[in-house]
């Protein structure tokens, strides 16, 4: 209610009231408690919370504020005068019921898995609104396939970064009911690789394809950042419940194009040209829609743990950038009880885990070859710098090539007219 709220400004107001809103909830400087939770200067933590109070809410915590929300969240904790810093830090149910924001005031059942103040780091620094938005129009057969610039409703796949002619890019795609039997949603996500992180270039979300569809849909995005011939792309897919169809289909399309099945090439307007990408990207790369160098994995439970903890970890170091605001929505909802790694009933999870299995092959399979070829985000800004310089200097020298012939021109038509008029008057 209070998400749908949110969006609905032209008609719902929301109000949030945070324990620092209630005079009464702080500690005053002479009483004995201030001793034991207000003496300690904030931490780091505190800090990052403070901040963003008053950036949310105009409202500047006090001393006083802190002391009282640090005995309400942990008692037990004290601090003493030049020890250790202490972190005061409570239960889901107590955040809940005393929150700083409204993000803390809906705490789901088991302990959070994506910290929350790490997800906004990652929002405020590389979450952007500024993409392409695309819709696919899948038809009854793959060369039929159309793809179109979209409105928002229909968008389904987002793009920050159009493909780089030298860009390494690897896949994660979760088919619907793939790893969750409640998703009812595929999706795939997009990440250009480095030695030194992995950064979100695009995402696909949809409900609408059939695990068929999806197979174009994957082959389409992956010929389209695979399509030079010094690019590489490669996927990794969850073969769970429908995934073993993506991937057979994966296979019938290869050969079907390497057969020259419904060859003609069919003009559209969004992705270049869908057919002739995917045909080139297959025929440049026998193995690049094969199981050659690409991943198929049937998820258990020790695996899914193992690749969601591998992306809490890159979040939170900051190696995995991301730039979808859905994506960061998703891991926020998601909680850890016990063996269980997954958004509770009503929510969402594909985006993140086809980010997890993104961001795992990324770190077994392509990073250790990346490293080797020091092949970093610095690196790579150096080549743009380099390219780009490049190309301004081949510009001013055919500028100025262009400059100085045009000048000649001008002296022989100078000349050629003044030898006419020479003639004329002989």
């Amino acid at each position: 209610m209070w998400e749908e709220a949110r969006r609905d400004s032209a008609h719902c107001k929301c109000i949030f009231l945070g324990f620092w809103s209630k005079e009464s909830q702080c500690i005053d400087r002479d009483h004995p408690d201030f001793l034991l939770y207000g003496e300690q200067s904030p931490t780091e933590r505190e800090l990052a919370k403070i901040q963003l109070v008053r950036e949310l809410y105009g409202h500047e915590i006090t001393q006083e504020q802190l002391a009282w929300i640090r005995r309400k969240m942990d008692p037990t904790a004290t601090y003493e005068a030049g020890g250790e810093e202490t972190e005061y830090e409570g239960s889901t149910t107590r955040i809940q019921e005393q929150p700083w924001t409204e993000d803390e005031a809906f705490q789901i059942t088991g302990s959070q898995f994506f910290p929350s103040d790490k997800l906004t780091a990652q929002y405020s620094n590389n979450v952007s609104t500024r993409f392409d938005r695309y819709h696919f129009t899948p038809g009854e057969e793959f060369a039929r396939m159309m793809v179109h610039r979209a409105s928002v409703k229909l968008t389904e796949l987002k793009v920050w970064e159009e493909p780089d002619p030298e860009g390494i890019y690897c896949l994660g795609v979760d088919p619907a009911f793939g790893e969750n039997e409640h998703n009812d949603r595929s999706a795939i996500e997009v990440g250009r690789c480095y030695a030194d992180g992995i950064d979100q270039v695009a995402e696909f979300a949809s409900p609408h394809p059939t695990p068929q569809q999806l197979a174009w849909i994957l082959a389409a995005i992956m010929g389209w950042y695979g399509g030079s011939e010094k690019s590489e792309v490669r996927y990794v897919l969850e073969l769970n419940g429908p995934g073993q169809a993506v991937f057979n289909e994966v296979k019938n399309l290869r050969h079907q194009i390497e057969h020259g099945y419904q060859a003609r090439e069919i003009e559209e307007k969004g992705l270049r040209n869908i057919f002739r990408n995917v045909r080139t990207f297959i025929y440049a790369r026998p193995d690049g829609m094969a199981s050659g160098q690409n991943w198929h994995m049937k998820t258990n439970t020790n695996l899914k743990i193992m690749y969601m903890n591998h992306l809490r970890d890159y979040v939170i170091s900051g190696l995995f950038q991301v730039r979808s605001a859905d994506l960061i929505e998703e891991m926020r909802t998601i909680a850890q009880d016990g063996d269980s790694i997954e958004a509770p009933s009503g929510k969402k999870d594909d985006r993140a885990v086809a980010s997890a299995l993104m961001v795992y092959y990324w770190q077994r399979e392509i990073r250790k070859n990346l490293i080797a070829r020091k092949f970093t985000k610095e690196a790579e800004a150096a080549r743009r710098a380099l390219t780009m310089q490049g190309a301004v200097e081949l510009f001013n020298r055919n500028k100025l090539e262009s400059f100085f012939a045009e000048k000649q021109r001008a002296r022989v038509q100078q000349q050629r007219e003044l030898a006419r008029l020479s003639w004329r008057y002989r």
